[in-house]
């Protein structure tokens, strides 16, 4: 801040993802957080589906049951997600080719054998469309998805959809 004759100025220099670094996306969480020492931004850049908690509390410390944990590497990835039948994401980065992975799980463990999900980077298709249980081995259990995308007019755009059931990210790296 600087003072002018009694006016001040105030100036803001953003800088954007760095690709060294990459960019990390918590899905379904409003405030963003540190994980296993990389920062995960919060749940911006997205249009549509609903933010989820797994372990939701109460005031006074109740819960609705036990407490549920995701069986992965770093659990905590999986606390919050967005889900849905169909959403995007629209994030900013730098042309250029980059290593996008996409975490999931299945968090109903109710039978989702007929559900699939699709995703979608700059608009064509990513692998074929799977069932994120059966790929990850049965609910609560935590899956990824690393798929290569060139990056053109400064903006990664992912789509997420599902059938049969709803699409689920945990996390975007």
């Amino acid at each position: 801040i600087e003072s002018n004759g009694g006016m001040y100025t105030d100036t803001v220099t953003w800088n954007g993802p760095d690709p060294a670094q990459g960019l990390r996306i918590d899905s379904g969480d409003s405030a963003g957080r540190v994980l296993g020492g990389n920062r995960f931004g919060s749940d911006n850049f997205v249009q549509g589906g609903e933010a989820k908690v797994l372990n939701m509390g109460s005031f006074g410390g109740r819960r609705d049951g036990p407490p549920r944990s995701v069986a992965a590497p770093q659990p905590q990835l999986y606390d919050y997600w967005r889900e849905g039948e169909a959403f995007s994401y629209a994030i900013p980065l730098p042309d250029g080719r980059w290593q996008v992975t996409v975490h999931s799980f299945e968090p109903r463990a109710s039978d989702t054998q007929a559900q699939a999900m699709t995703i979608s980077a700059q608009g064509k298709r990513v692998g074929k469309p799977f069932n994120i249980a059966g790929a990850a081995g049965g609910p609560l259990k935590g899956m990824s998805r690393t798929f290569a995308v060139t990056v053109k007019g400064g903006e990664l755009k992912l789509d997420f959809a599902a059938t049969g059931g709803k699409a689920v990210v945990a996390a975007i790296e």
